[in-house]
């Protein structure tokens, strides 16, 4: 388009010309320093416009003051400014605003505002004199702004709140903070200019960083009296209070923002929470999380988990719970492994076993695998001794009645402990008891001889788990088809993953990695590739180490070429 433009303008065609991009094809003249081919071709355009109505400024993205300023600018980065040009001022400080901000070298915006004030016609006014002191801040040129204003501005335009905004945040950005806090002094001073949060939120944000803390709170609280702090001054504050080791102001100013619904911005969320439950306030902290929600900020489950563990600490267990049903459901912060953890952790401590059991039972459920944490945990609660006691009355023959979760955290300690054959002894005996395993007794002994390599005789524990009517999950088919390939059953593993749609139980990442695992080491292509094709049409992500395995498989069987294998790699990539 701009190509267009520049040779239809050559050939002075400018109505057709204007229609692609006449300020482009302007801003191309002057910048090869045909400046007054530039201005005389501008002059036909504007003719033009009256002439063709069908232009439809109005909805035209390049108004007609961008165009005027455009060429100006172009004129002024060329050196070549021409009388001419000042009709294209239009008496407009306006267009003079847009060329002061389109120009990035500070001299080149001095000398246009010195330009355009010599002319005859046109005048400045404080909005312009804004964008000057603008475009020198912006371009590290804070000081010599701040003298411009002392010198000239100050006497020549009455300056507003928008003028001392700029130049204090230019001396904050310099580091030139007493300087910032005379100008903020003065325009307090002055009268007929109010304070607004914006001039505030710049000056406080300098301080903090210079280190001026008590400063900065005294003026925190002088805020208060004229005007409101927004959710970007309580971050800061807090965020830099916290740093810096002040944590009793960022305390107060934290429990302000929440008293006021204010919300941080995400940087500070952490800091905020963390004020708020080392407070005490941890209702608070999940009042602050519940604000993000309902404002569209969408924190993860990091900073929910952290609150709960609090709640958690705190013995606050129902609020825990409850702050755990909020959660799940939520795409965005729905539990995860480490949320689990936190709840198991925190029933058990509060000795609430039954309810930490059933989360467990929930935690593997969704697919969160517990830890040896997580296992100490119960084990810890249900104390050694006890558990001891209980096997040993078990083994001597002698009444007891131990529960599923006890019996469930002796197997997991003996296969953690490599001891399978006792571990398969005591599950017998549980199967010749009066206890029904849970679905989690099954899990774990599956899990753990699948893992020990006797995934033979983890298949016939799944089969004694539907014998018992007690349901498998996905993960429960994971770690039987992980330890079955573990022995080479591969053809078993397969029968398994077959039936698993019909259990309702829906083939995962997991189960895949597993299987096509399994199935590269028994060098079965066909199978591999089948299942591929299966994860792709299931909308399932592959590991990339898998599918690296499976590729490294296929090509040393010599299904795919090296030139194939490098392909699919770099689609993959």
């Amino acid at each position: 388009m701009p190509v267009a433009a520049f040779f239809l303008g050559r050939k002075w065609r400018w109505e057709e010309a204007y229609r692609f991009s006449s300020a482009r094809c302007l801003a191309a003249f002057c910048g090869s320093q045909l400046v007054e081919t530039a201005v005389a071709g501008l002059d036909r355009a504007i003719q033009a416009r009256g002439k063709k109505a069908a232009y439809n400024w109005a909805k035209d993205p390049i108004r007609p003051e961008m165009v005027d300023a455009e060429a100006i600018v172009a004129a002024v980065k060329a050196g070549r400014l021409d009388k001419r040009l000042v009709s294209h001022l239009r008496d407009s400080t306006r267009i003079a605003c847009l060329v002061l901000s389109h120009l990035v070298l500070p001299d080149q915006a001095v000398s246009f505002f010195v330009w355009a004030a010599r002319q005859d016609g046109f005048k400045h006014d404080i909005t312009s004199a804004n964008q000057l002191l603008e475009t020198l801040v912006r371009c590290g040129r804070s000081m010599d702004a701040y003298g411009i204003f002392k010198q000239r501005f100050s006497r020549m335009f009455k300056p507003n709140a928008f003028t001392y905004t700029v130049l204090v945040r230019g001396l904050c950005d310099a580091g030139r903070i007493d300087e910032a806090c005379e100008v903020f002094n003065e325009m307090q001073g002055r009268g007929g200019i109010e304070a607004k949060t914006a001039i505030y939120s710049v000056l406080l944000n300098g301080l903090l960083r210079s280190g001026k803390l008590d400063d900065a709170f005294s003026y925190y609280q002088m805020m208060q009296e004229t005007c409101q702090p927004d959710s970007s001054t309580y971050s800061t504050m807090i965020y830099e209070l916290s740093r810096q080791g002040r944590l009793d102001h960022a305390t107060k100013v934290a429990q302000e923002m929440v008293d006021k619904d204010k919300i941080p911005d995400m940087p500070c969320l952490g800091v905020a929470l963390e004020i708020l439950c080392r407070c005490g306030r941890v209702s608070d902290a999940w009042k602050l999380l519940r604000m993000m929600k309902e404002k569209h900020f969408k924190p993860d489950a990091v900073p929910h988990t952290y609150v709960l563990r609090k709640f958690c600490e705190a013995g606050r267990l129902d609020e825990a719970l409850k702050g755990f049903e909020e959660m799940t459901g939520n795409e965005k912060c729905e539990p995860d492994f480490v949320t689990y953890s936190v709840i198991v952790d925190g029933l058990c401590s509060a000795q609430r076993l039954d309810d930490a059991w059933k989360f467990m039972e929930k935690m593997v459920a969704k697919g969160r695998m517990p830890d040896v944490r997580t296992f100490r945990s119960l084990v810890e609660s249900h104390s050694k001794p006890r558990l001891v006691e209980d096997r040993g009355k078990l083994e001597d023959g002698k009444r007891a009645k131990p529960t599923a979760t006890m019996y469930t955290l002796l197997l997991y300690g003996l296969l953690r402990k490599g001891r399978a054959g006792e571990a398969m002894e005591l599950y017998q005996q549980v199967l010749s008891g009066s206890t029904r395993p849970s679905f989690l007794t099954y899990w774990v002994i599956i899990d753990g001889l699948g893992k020990a390599g006797r995934g033979l005789e983890a298949d016939e524990v799944f089969s004694d788990m539907i014998r018992g009517d007690v349901s498998p999950q996905t993960v429960t088919y994971n770690a039987l088809i992980s330890g079955l390939c573990r022995v080479g059953r591969v053809e078993r593993a397969l029968e398994l993953f077959r039936e698993m749609p019909q259990r309702e139980c829906r083939p995962d990442a997991a189960t895949y990695g597993a299987l096509l695992d399994g199935i590269c080491k028994a060098e079965r292509a066909d199978d591999a590739v089948t299942l591929l094709r299966e994860a792709s049409e299931s909308g399932v992500e592959i590991d990339v180490a898998v599918h690296e395995a499976v590729v490294a498989m296929l090509k040393s069987t010599g299904r795919v070429s090296k030139e194939n294998v490098t392909a699919r790699m770099e689609t993959r990539e």
